[in-house]
């Protein structure tokens, strides 16, 4: 992924707002540059009003000024408070004028993208990641890495095949990532988790796929197309699993022994993917929530909080906001689910499909082995999670792992952990990897 907003628990299309989709039209002699700084300047300042004056009537619809502001306070509470603006670059896409606004935040970098149309108007909003130059590390001695191509129907992306030296049929570990737009790296500040796992596993014998996610390589058209009744299925589950099916075709790869490793949503989601492909040989969950995630995102903010004595005025009007959406989630039912807009990030549609979903009640009903790790310094997914994957141990096939000093990416250090840990450089902890490939390759009774 690239480098993002720290809370990693938020959904996708927080990222992601608002398309622009006007009829075509000459576009007319404007300054769309100057239109769409002033509209981040508002913003900045809180001008709200004068912001949502300038929006086309269709922005106006989608957005009123209400919601403009609580996606701005949204954007904030995970990204940090916004610090300036940077370079800006400008393009036309057919009837509009797309306008690219680097922009800097306490935690995270983000690109603003604003169209405008031809009266002038704001006609959409997007915030993107910073793209990442790619990794340039190469693979251990001995340890190849190929191109491939995954992902559900419709929805292609570029992934990562990693094969261990010497192996005809490696067992094989697709890597599902994180909410938010990642790359297949899960690129997070200088951190690359998933391609730490990936070399550390290839030089124990194991291959792991790693690929692009769809959020990340299709942020505009997951904002434009089925947004109301967007779901988990739509974020997550569809390309995991359109790449276990492809993987099975592939050389190197021994179809009979192919693991899902979901860290943190993907953890919290493998049972469900386990559920939908009864070939799949096994579940890995790193830092894997066991509770809803709108209970989860106000423990965050509380303990962001409490790390920083309380916060200024703005931070407590953030968090006040984000808990009044976590309990409007609380209290959707079945006829809210074409309702507009969004709550934290996501339609109504994502969060009561994730309503009766218990992932520790699936599990303890699957037969499938399990691997359950948590670092005991993640603030985001926490001990009160892993007490709940700790309820499984007597089902059988159930491994559980612990780790005193580790935070939410597996990385080592002392005290609490904080957002600006992520953006000093680290890597998994070898003992991870270790236990990872100690699993996958010990001799096991195949799953039932």
């Amino acid at each position: 992924m690239t480098s993002r907003p720290a809370s990693m628990l938020l959904p996708a299309l927080v990222m992601a707002l608002y398309p622009f989709g006007l009829e075509a039209q000459q576009m007319a002699a404007i300054e769309p540059d100057s239109i769409a700084v002033q509209f981040l300047d508002r913003l900045s300042q809180r001008d709200f009003q004068h912001a949502f004056e300038s929006m086309s009537d269709q922005m106006k619809a989608a957005l009123p000024e209400a919601k403009l502001e609580e996606v701005w306070q949204t954007l904030q509470s995970q990204a940090g408070s916004y610090q300036h603006r940077d370079q800006v670059h400008s393009e036309s896409s057919g009837a509009y004028r797309v306008v690219l606004i680097g922009a800097t935040f306490e935690k995270s970098p983000l690109n603003v993208k604003v169209s405008i149309d031809a009266q002038g108007r704001v006609a959409g909003l997007f915030f993107l990641p910073v793209a990442q130059p790619a990794a340039s590390v190469a693979p251990p001695a001995g340890v190849s890495e190929r191109e491939v191509k995954v992902g559900g129907s419709g929805w292609p992306l570029g992934g990562t095949l990693t094969l261990p030296a010497g192996v005809q049929r490696a067992p094989l570990v697709i890597l599902v990532h994180g909410s938010g737009p990642h790359d297949r790296n899960e690129t997070i500040g200088p951190n690359m988790p998933f391609r730490d796992l990936a070399h550390g596993l290839a030089e124990r014998g194991v291959a792991v796929l790693r690929y692009d996610k769809r959020t990340f390589v299709y942020p505009e058209r997951m904002a434009t197309e089925g947004v109301k009744t967007m779901t988990v299925e739509d974020e997550v589950i569809a390309d995991a699993l359109a790449a276990a099916d492809s993987a099975r075709h592939w050389a190197g790869v021994d179809p009979g022994r192919i693991y899902i490793l979901g860290h943190s949503l993907g953890g919290y989601l493998v049972p469900r993917m386990l559920g939908r492909d009864s070939h799949v040989a096994g579940g890995i969950i790193l830092a894997g929530s066991t509770r809803h995630l709108e209970d989860i995102l106000l423990e965050q903010l509380d303990y962001l909080a409490s790390q920083q004595g309380g916060g200024d005025k703005g931070d407590a009007a953030q968090r006040e906001m984000l808990r009044n959406q976590a309990f409007k989630i609380k209290s959707l039912t079945d006829k809210d689910r074409d309702l507009p807009g969004f709550l934290v990030g996501a339609p109504a549609s994502y969060w009561l499909d994730l309503r009766k979903y218990d992932p520790v009640q699936m599990a303890a009903a699957q037969s499938a082995p399990l691997l359950i790790l948590q670092g005991n310094r993640d603030y985001q997914v926490t001990a009160a999670d892993f007490s709940g994957w700790q309820r499984l141990s007597s089902r059988g096939k159930v491994t559980l792992h612990e780790y005193p000093e580790l935070n939410h990416l597996f990385i080592g250090g002392t005290g609490p952990s904080t957002p600006a840990e992520y953006q000093r450089e680290g890597h998994v902890d070898g003992r991870v990897i270790a236990d990872i490939a100690e699993w996958i390759t010990r001799p096991a009774a195949p799953r039932p």
